[in-house]
């Protein structure tokens, strides 16, 4: 046993008075009296119950002797194993693992030893709780105070989220900064000791009931075949038998449920499972595992089957035939679609359409998407500044000759995607109040590019780029994972709606993360996206089992409620006692 206050054991001194108050006789005072048989009468009485009150005082004073030695060693903190008195950095993980088994889950059970680690700290010793899924958050700073980190722990709710280790990343510097801190995880087993920051120590909780889920899913529409999709998912599980039931696709926009499938898995990752969804249409659906297991959450899949609308592209050129050639090579794949009215996207030569998204080749005369337009340059060496732009993704920029390109500036603000060796923009995107434009420096029939399989490749990229259909979006999203929005850096500020009701605008090019399981909508100027978000994470589903994990590993850590906590009830119940004796003797 160690003793963190060993001074206070100068308290047990305090019993030598105890001790000379109940062992110090009073001498007894003579008094004349006239009737003395009366009180020999009261000295027989006396004498003869003598012996039962001696023994009544000196239990009396063990009582009291317990009493005061219980509060004297309740001041020296005494301690049955060492405990490193370091400050703490207490992390719950809740991700969404932890919220399985109801009343049972791991995250009532890590909030249970969270809360027997606070009632074990001492005064000089501070905490700080912290919960972990896909990043840290900070539920209290370093404190002393005991209720401001028990209602920080109740505070804690399961996530949506599943955990990443990389949020953890930097927690090294606890332990190699030379400072006191601890760092204590409490987890279910989703994770080795291998993957975490040395020094880290790891109190494992966790529910062992079985599992079943969804970890990867997707839906698409089959080229091949008319009204057809093709369904793709793959099951995880932590039942160390077989399990049959079925997998129900339903159509979410009303509930049909389009095929119903039975399905046996096995433990751990099994193959993934190929179906053909006849008369199918593109849109909204749900997956879902028909079977009662520990977590539902990955039982539920959200897929949306993609199909934008072509682009509309509008010629606005004398000489149409080269360009007409290069949008129909892509209406096949129903990507561009040729139109005289309406257009998404117009294409022209040397003048300015008054259009909202527009693609120029040769500037000449005045216009907004461009400034002080001087003479041809001789010769240009093309120096690409934003290699991986949707414009120029899919195109060799490097072989493009730029010949009759004009000596210009382009308009404030704009992004230069190619320039030349003497800083002459090429390849630039333009904006004007709600218009865009990608304007290209040179003339192409001088530079022959209308020869050039870049050339349809070019237009099709920037017309799907600025109508924001450039790369469609995948049917579903793991979630904490990202999204990287169509047109987002040409286009207006996205309008996102959430499965939850909420709305929200983001201005970026990627939304996330994804915290809520469901339904997405995406609504750009020009177009409007669905997408789902699923729980698509294999060491969530598993809960920890069915691959390699380390025990627990954590040094002593005093919880629950210190030994001078219960020598102090001691002392009180003893007092207690010694209080009722004492009336007894007094009345009686």
């Amino acid at each position: 046993m160690t003793f963190l206050s060993p001074v206070y054991f100068w308290a047990f001194l305090a019993l030598v008075p105890l001790l000379g108050i109940y062992f110090f006789k009073v001498r007894p005072r003579r008094v004349q009296t006239t009737a003395l048989f009366l009180w020999m009468q009261i000295y027989e009485e006396k004498r003869r119950t003598s012996l039962f009150r001696r023994l009544r005082d000196v239990f009396s004073l063990l009582l009291m002797v317990i009493a005061f030695a219980a509060v004297a060693l309740a001041l020296t903190g005494p301690e049955v194993s060492s405990d490193e008195r370091a400050d703490l950095l207490l992390i719950v993980d809740h991700s969404v693992s932890m919220g399985a088994g109801g009343r049972k889950s791991s995250l009532n059970q890590a909030k249970a030893k969270a809360r027997e680690v606070i009632r074990g700290l001492r005064g000089n010793q501070q905490a700080a709780v912290v919960t972990v899924a896909t990043n840290l958050r900070f539920q209290t700073h370093l404190t002393d105070h005991p209720r401001v980190l028990l209602d920080a722990i109740d505070r804690v709710s399961p996530s949506t989220l599943p955990l990443s280790l990389d949020a953890l990343s930097g927690l090294e510097q606890f332990e190699d900064d030379g400072s006191a801190h601890r760092v204590v995880l409490i987890t279910d087993n989703v994770a080795r000791n291998e993957d975490l920051p040395s020094g880290m120590e790891v109190m494992r909780v966790g529910v062992s009931d079985g599992n079943v889920g969804i970890v990867a899913a997707d839906m698409q529409i089959l080229p091949t075949r008319e009204r057809a999709l093709g369904l793709y998912f793959q099951l995880a599980s932590t039942f160390e038998e077989s399990r049959t039931f079925d997998v129900i696709v339903r159509r979410a926009r009303d509930g049909v449920i389009g095929k119903l499938i039975e399905v046996s898995v096995e433990s751990g990752i099994n193959e993934p499972e190929f179906f053909t969804l006849i008369d199918g249409e593109a849109g909204a659906w749900e997956l879902e595992l028909d079977l009662e297991d520990t977590l539902s959450a990955d039982n539920h899949a959200w897929l949306v089957a993609q199909q934008p609308a072509p682009v509309r592209v509008q010629i606005a050129v004398e000489d149409r035939y080269f360009f007409e050639k290069a949008v129909r090579a892509f209406e096949g794949q129903n990507r561009l679609v040729l139109v005289n009215q309406s257009p998404d996207v117009v294409v022209s030569m040397a003048a300015t359409p008054d259009a909202s998204s527009s693609l120029v080749f040769q500037p000449d005369g005045a216009s907004p998407w461009w400034q002080r337009l001087g003479d041809d340059l001789e010769q240009v060496v093309p120096k690409i500044l934003v290699k991986d732009h949707p414009v120029l993704r899919h195109v060799d920029v490097s072989s493009w000759s730029f010949r009759g390109a004009r000596n210009l500036r382009a308009p404030d603000g704009a992004l230069v995607l190619v320039e030349s060796d003497l800083g002459v923009p090429l390849v630039y995107v333009a904006r004007e109040a709600d218009r865009v434009a990608v304007v290209v420096n040179m003339d192409p029939v001088a530079s022959e590019f209308y020869f050039s399989a870049w050339f349809p490749v070019l237009i099709q990229g920037v017309a799907t780029t600025l109508s924001a259909r450039g790369e469609a979006l995948a049917s579903s999203y793991a979630a904490g994972g990202f999204v990287t929005l169509p047109g987002g850096d040409v286009g207006s500020p996205a309008k996102v709606s959430f499965p939850s009701g909420r709305y929200a605008e983001d201005d970026g090019q990627v939304l996330g993360p994804l915290t809520e399981f469901g339904f997405h909508r995406v609504v750009l100027p020009k177009q409007e996206w669905d997408f789902g978000v699923s729980m698509f994470e294999r060491d969530e589903t598993l809960l920890g089992l069915g691959h390699e994990v380390s025990s627990e590993k954590v040094r002593h850590l005093a919880s629950g409620s210190p030994i001078a906590w219960w020598l102090t009830v001691l002392a009180m119940v003893v007092l207690v006692v010694e209080s009722v004796l004492y009336h007894r003797r007094k009345v009686g």
